[in-house]
């Protein structure tokens, strides 16, 4: 997928899906909890799309630090996105971040 055409609406109709990411030749499941509209005055003027974050929730015991992966779903398709892991919540699980402008 084209990521200069991505949308939040690409990933709105994949909210609480789940997500295959590639990583270190291995497989890591996401599971997509949220896309997030950035406020209106992050937008730049020449912007071809509304900025957006979206938010994804790994397993226990898995990580990836931050870096380009190729992530897949069904309904998305695949795409190579930069993640992030932004958070950890008390059942070891890291919420992952990544920002469309």
């Amino acid at each position: 997928m084209d990521l200069s055409k991505i949308t939040h609406a690409d990933f709105e109709k994949c909210v609480e899906q789940e997500f295959t990411c590639t990583v270190n030749n291995g497989q890591m499941k996401l599971t997509l909890t949220q896309v997030r509209m950035a406020p209106a005055d992050r937008k730049a003027p020449d912007a071809k799309r509304e900025p957006f974050s979206v938010f994804f929730k790994g397993e226990p015991t898995q990580y990836a630090p931050q870096a380009t992966y190729n992530v897949k779903n069904d309904t998305f398709g695949d795409a190579d996105i930069f993640i992030v892991p932004v958070a950890e919540d008390d059942k070891d699980c890291v919420t992952y971040q990544a920002v469309f402008n």
